[in-house]
């Protein structure tokens, strides 16, 4: 079970697991190995939740790499943005075009919404996935000839990222907003920062 539920007392989204009488046993979102039980009266199911997030006409999901769809509203950067095209990576995840926003690698689960009547079921892969490989597996830094799937999606960025990194955000922050290992966005920033220099010169 992967529905997205809403916490009113603690304005945290969870995601519903089980059911055990009168108590529901989450986990919150992003998941981790917590799981605790909430009484069902403490907890607002989305759609028509009191949470901002929550989209009109859709409900909420969580899903992954392989179970994410063409019209599904994932958030990215603040935003929920519309898938347009799925794609593969080499490095895991998944490749989408977002609408608004360009090229996007996901990575992780993470909750999305889908409209009420939309046929696809949520949590089968289609015919056309391969089997889930966890995040960050064999990821490769730049320093290499070969640029892995995050390098790549990188460059699509690359001076979005420099911008908000002389402004004065943290890698950290980064890292968190572009969905990369942090040393592989350290690279990238070492190797951008002499050739901006050199471009400039």
């Amino acid at each position: 079970m992967s529905l997205v539920v809403w916490h009113p007392r603690t304005r945290r989204q969870l995601v519903l697991l089980d059911v055990e009488g009168a108590l529901r046993r989450v986990a919150a979102v992003p998941l981790g190995d917590r799981q605790f039980l909430v009484p069902e009266g403490e907890l607002q199911t989305y759609p028509g939740a009191s949470d901002p997030r929550a989209v009109a006409g859709c409900v909420a999901r969580l899903v992954t790499p392989e179970t994410v769809r063409e019209g599904d509203l994932v958030p990215v950067a603040g935003e929920y943005r519309r898938v347009v095209e799925r794609g593969h990576t080499r490095a895991g995840g998944r490749r989408l075009l977002l609408e608004g926003y360009g090229p996007w690698v996901m990575a992780f689960d993470r909750v999305a919404f889908r409209a009420l009547d939309s046929p696809q079921p949520w949590n089968a892969p289609g015919a056309d996935d391969s089997p889930r490989i966890p995040p960050y597996a064999r990821c490769v830094t730049c320093e290499g000839a070969t640029l892995s799937a995050w390098v790549r999606h990188l460059e699509w960025k690359r001076e979005q990222i420099l911008a908000q990194h002389r402004e004065g955000m943290s890698l950290d922050r980064l890292c968190a907003v572009y969905e990369v290992p942090p040393d592989v966005l350290r690279a990238c920033l070492a190797r951008w920062e002499p050739e901006i220099a050199s471009e400039a010169g």
